[in-house]
């Protein structure tokens, strides 16, 4: 929150006081940021639990179709009551799980896209890679996605050192070499100017 920019972090998954808990181990007080104005936390995991179908007066809607709208409709909800420049959404693969079959599961995406997007605020999905190797084979979401950044980790003779990576940022001119980086009471700080050897 460093330019003190409103967001919202909508969780999929965990519930919001675990990550409020968790976070406090960097010193990120997110209930102050709360307070401010400056984060809305949405559990967006209820959805996840709903019916098999929903019955809107004497219309029926199929479990998927309705978490997608709703999850939809609280972003733009929430994006619009606090003026969001950030939204983050975590994990998309629990949303995802939801379209066993691939073309549904894009289908699905690029309309969660396109009504995020209409917001008018950047946001970030958070996607678990199938593999951790940069030869990895890509995920779809990634190649409908403006941008990609890899958070990984590797181990080394020390322990554990975290790599930062652009893979994709359509239109921005973009460092594209993994650097180092670290997650602190400053926030996730990249070192642009170190190397993996």
């Amino acid at each position: 929150m460093k330019e003190n920019e409103p967001g919202i972090f909508v969780t999929l998954d965990e519930n919001p006081a675990q990550i409020r808990e968790n976070v406090l181990a960097f010193g990120w007080d997110l209930e102050k940021l709360e307070a401010e104005g400056l984060l809305t936390m949405v559990d967006a995991s209820p959805l996840r639990r709903v019916k098999s179908a929903v019955n809107l007066g004497n219309i029926s809607i199929g479990k998927k179709d309705f978490s997608l709208v709703s999850l939809i409709e609280i972003i733009k909800r929430h994006a619009k009551e606090m003026k969001a420049k950030r939204i983050v959404i975590d994990p998309l693969a629990t949303f995802m799980f939801q379209y066993p079959n691939e073309f549904e599961r894009r289908d699905a995406f690029i309309t969660l896209l396109e009504g995020v997007s209409e917001v008018g605020a950047t946001s970030f999905f958070v996607s678990e890679v199938t593999h951790t190797s940069l030869e990895r084979a890509h995920q779809f979401e990634e190649y409908l996605a403006e941008g990609v950044i890899l958070m990984l980790k590797r181990v080394v003779t020390e322990g554990m050192e975290r790599l930062f990576q652009i893979e994709k940022m359509r239109g921005v001119n973009h460092d594209t070499k993994p650097r180092p980086y670290v997650i602190s009471d400053e926030g996730i700080r990249v070192f642009p100017t170190e190397q993996f050897v």
